[in-house]
């Protein structure tokens, strides 16, 4: 993908980074894992079944990343048909600074 390779990022790794090896500069540990798979079945009886599960026990925010403007328009779509109050956000930053619980940004994948 054009432009990734300068583009701002961040990895995630399933491990606690040294940050005093590092010099503790641009390292940081979140309190963070994965979320289990949480495919949405349009042929469902109850399409955001595990989704519904997920946000039910998690506590914190969600940020959704869409890969494309297009994506985003269809997720944002389908949450909002199905009641959930998902906000816009232009990406992490917007997030990170807001109170939104539920969020949409588009963030493409970039992979090296």
């Amino acid at each position: 993908m054009p432009g990734c390779r300068s583009s701002p990022r961040f990895t995630l790794n399933a491990f606690k980074a040294d940050t005093e090896l590092q010099g503790g500069q641009n390292v940081s540990n979140f309190p963070t894992s994965a979320p289990g798979e949480l495919r949405i079945d349009a042929r469902a009886e109850h399409p955001f079944a595990p989704f519904d599960l997920f946000l039910n026990e998690f506590a914190g925010r969600v940020l959704i990343a869409a890969d494309s403007p297009g994506r985003r328009e269809v997720l944002q779509e389908m949450l909002r048909g199905h009641g959930y109050n998902i906000v816009p956000v232009p990406g992490w930053d917007a997030f990170a600074n807001g109170d939104a619980k539920l969020a949409l940004t588009v963030a493409p994948a970039c992979r090296d």
